[in-house]
């Protein structure tokens, strides 16, 4: 590195849809809504984690999926001799593949694409869809279809109402 060169950047700026000015607002405003609930959807997840002694197990820790599982998962279900039994199980499990569908089906679709006939925005819009839209899906999957994060949630929500409570009076 050249010890006489003292330049000094005190901007960033960000060229993803500079061909498309009037929808930087737009697409700052729905990024911005998207982070917002995502974070908001695993802060609740965290606190509800910590605040309930039944949810300390390393799922709520440690939430990865790995595609060979889902293999397993599949053949274990389609192996149930009850129907009722396969039908819960797929119902459980229905609305996390359909995010890890769209997350993977996105990345897929972008990389099969080839270099010349890709559109540049059709990728930066796909982009934003996989990093914004399937993370903030995720605290819904984790939470809402799980009765002891309901309940987690729920005890979550009186306590933030208490709190509420005596910070008024």
């Amino acid at each position: 590195m050249d010890p006489r060169n003292h330049t000094t950047l005190h901007v960033f700026i960000l060229l993803g849809f500079s061909d498309h000015p009037h929808l930087e607002m737009i697409l700052s405003g729905v990024v911005t809504f998207f982070y917002i609930i995502t974070l908001v959807g695993n802060t609740a997840i965290i606190l509800a984690s910590l605040l309930d002694p039944h949810l300390h197990t390393p799922m709520y820790f440690f939430l990865r999926i790995i595609l060979i599982s889902y293999g397993y998962i599949a053949k274990t279900v389609l192996n149930m001799k009850s129907r009722a039994g396969q039908q819960k199980a797929m119902n459980t499990c229905g609305s996390h593949l359909t995010v890890v569908s769209i997350f993977y089906g996105t990345i897929i679709y972008m990389y099969l694409q080839p270099g010349n006939r890709a559109s540049k925005d059709q990728g930066k819009f796909l982009t934003l869809f996989y990093t914004i839209i399937t993370p903030s899906l995720n605290p819904l999957i984790y939470t809402l279809r799980n009765r002891d994060m309901k309940d987690a949630l729920k005890k979550l929500m009186r306590f933030y109402h208490r709190f509420a409570e005596v910070r008024r009076n």
